[in-house]
Order: C-alpha cells, then sequence, then structure tokens
C-alpha cells in the first residue's frame, strides 16, 4: 500500500510539474493554475496518509492531512469554473458554483476521510472540468486535439478514481 500511495501522491506532483512547465506556452488559454493547485495540494494529501499509514505523529498529520484534501478540492473546483469560462459554458457559470459546492457541503458530514466523500467531491469538478476541455474555444481559438484528449481522460478519472 506504500508503494502505491508514493507513486499517487508523485503522479499529482508530477501533474502540478507539468501545469507550471504548460501554462506559459499554447496552453496558457487553460487556467492552469488551479490544476496546478489541485495537483500539488493532492500530492502532498497522499503523502500525509503515506505518513498516517506509519503512524508518524497522527494528531499532526491528519489536520493538516484534512485542510490539504479541502485545499485540494477547492483549487480543482476553481480549474472546473475556469475551464467553464473559456468555454461554452461562460453562461453557465452561475448555476455551476451551487452545482459544485453542493457536493462538498454534504460530504462534510460523511468524513472526507471517507473515499466515497471525496467522490462525491470529485464527480461534478472533474466532469465540468473534463467536458468544458472537450469542447474548449477560447477567444475563437481553434481547438487543439490535445484539449479532446485531456478533457476525455479527465473525465475518464472523475468517473473512475
Amino acid at each position: 500500500m506504500d508503494y502505491v500511495l508514493f507513486l499517487y501522491g508523485l503522479s499529482f506532483l508530477l501533474l502540478a510539474f507539468v501545469c507550471t512547465t504548460a501554462s506559459s506556452g499554447p496552453a496558457a488559454r487553460i487556467p492552469l493554475w488551479g490544476l496546478l493547485g489541485f495537483g500539488l495540494l493532492h500530492g502532498m494529501f497522499e503523502w500525509t496518509l503515506l505518513l498516517d499509514l506509519y503512524g508518524i505523529h497522527p494528531l499532526l498529520i491528519r489536520p493538516i492531512s484534512s485542510i490539504l484534501l479541502i485545499g485540494s478540492f477547492i483549487f480543482l473546483l476553481l480549474f472546473a469554473l475556469g475551464c467553464g469560462n473559456t468555454g461554452g459554458f461562460r453562461r453557465h457559470k452561475l448555476w455551476a458554483l451551487p452545482l459544485l459546492l453542493i457536493p462538498v457541503l454534504a460530504a462534510i458530514p460523511m468524513g472526507l476521510e471517507q473515499p466515497a466523500a471525496r467522490y462525491f467531491i470529485l464527480l461534478p469538478a472533474g466532469l465540468i472540468a473534463g467536458l468544458a476541455l472537450m469542447r474548449n474555444q477560447p477567444g475563437g481559438a481553434p481547438r487543439r486535439s490535445t484539449d479532446r484528449w485531456i478533457g476525455g481522460l479527465l473525465t475518464a478519472y472523475a468517473l473512475t478514481a
């Protein structure tokens, strides 16, 4: 289990690294700062689970872990809203915010340490961001084929995570 948590955390940190390198290139039309924050915080969250697995300062690690988890999902929600703002979802932004916040508020009583609660939060944010990327045409720019791939992979992640 420790290798899985280590690799899972590393993959999110690599996602954050890729977002920093891509934010100045042609992908800059997508708000990568939200995905960068999600990758960085969620990768650190996975590694706090690894520390908790080994019993290293559980009274300190568990609150830090919860803060990192909540922060990572806030960045994912902001990324979803940002993707919707650049694509064809701009006029739907007002209903998207409550739609994204309802699962967050509903998942808190379930306990954020529960995988079902985390999935409940991830699903709408991942779907909105993935679908927005798949149809992303900000500023009349031509759609890149990678937008569809990235959007499809993000949608698949939201459905299967």
